[in-house]
């Protein structure tokens, strides 16, 4: 079988048998016009078989272009989506983050107010502890200043334990 033509060589055949005038039919040998028209059949059905060839091989890497922006169409709305729900996700977090944080700061402040209350009533309790003290020292000193001249008053028999108070002192 022969090797099938390709298109510029068949147009150039085509043209070599229409070259010659139409009204001048002499010279022309008509076995190499059918010779040369079977020819030209043999190269138009290698043309087609070539053409059915590529355009089966187009259609199916068509299908595969198609049915991968098709993948790829899928990947990109489950992006869209992973990324809009990571979104609302971070923004739940950051909300929920805030209120935790306000809570915090409402629990301090009262931790604040009940520690510095306390403060005021240590400090309170403290100052009239002192007073109180103070009071009581006094009271003691004045009963044992009672208590002494009382002893000065009734004589030499207590200057003897008033000694021995004296000597406790110091």
């Amino acid at each position: 079988m022969r090797r099938a033509m390709e298109p510029d060589s068949l147009a150039q055949r085509i043209e070599r048998l229409f070259a010659a005038d139409s009204d001048a039919t002499e010279g022309v040998d008509l076995t190499a016009v059918l010779g040369e028209l079977a020819l030209l059949r043999v190269g138009l059905d290698g043309l087609s078989v070539r053409l059915t060839g590529a355009v089966a091989a187009t259609r199916l890497e068509t299908g595969t272009v198609v049915r991968r922006v098709a993948e790829l169409g899928g990947d990109l709305r489950w992006l869209v989506t992973a990324e809009r729900q990571d979104a609302e996700r971070a923004a739940a977090a950051q909300a929920a983050t805030g209120e935790a944080r306000a809570a915090l700061e409402a629990r301090m402040a009262v931790l604040e107010d009940t520690l510095d209350a306390m403060a005021e009533r240590l400090e309170a309790l403290a100052r009239d502890g002192a007073h109180t003290t103070c009071d009581q020292l006094h009271g003691l000193i004045a009963t044992a200043a009672r208590i002494e001249r009382r002893l000065g008053a009734m004589g030499p028999a207590t200057a003897d334990l008033k000694d021995a108070a004296r000597s406790d002192e110091s």
